[in-house]
């Protein structure tokens, strides 16, 4: 048997907005809850991307806070959201 422990502490807490297209690339558009939603949760919301879903995905994962500092609105144009990107899988 494989016993895994997991320690969750309010830190490891995420509100996550997944969003995915078909392209490699594009613009991320956030609903007008969504965007109140980031400004109320900003410290711990995530988008998580995922770019190319059907051939090849890859996962971007976008900080609330980093797009807050650049006054995001309801669309992200894929030349500012991919300069945020914390990881990538």
């Amino acid at each position: 048997f494989v016993y895994h422990q997991i320690q969750i502490s309010f830190a490891d807490i995420r509100h996550i907005e997944v969003k995915s297209t078909q392209q490699a690339r594009s613009d991320i558009f956030l609903s007008a809850n969504e965007v109140r939603t980031l400004n109320d949760e900003k410290d711990i919301y995530f988008i998580y991307f995922v770019g190319n879903a059907l051939q090849e995905p890859r996962l971007y994962t976008i900080r609330g806070s980093k797009l807050l500092a650049t006054s995001p609105k309801m669309i992200i144009p894929k030349t500012q959201w991919r300069g945020l990107t914390e990881e990538e899988f």
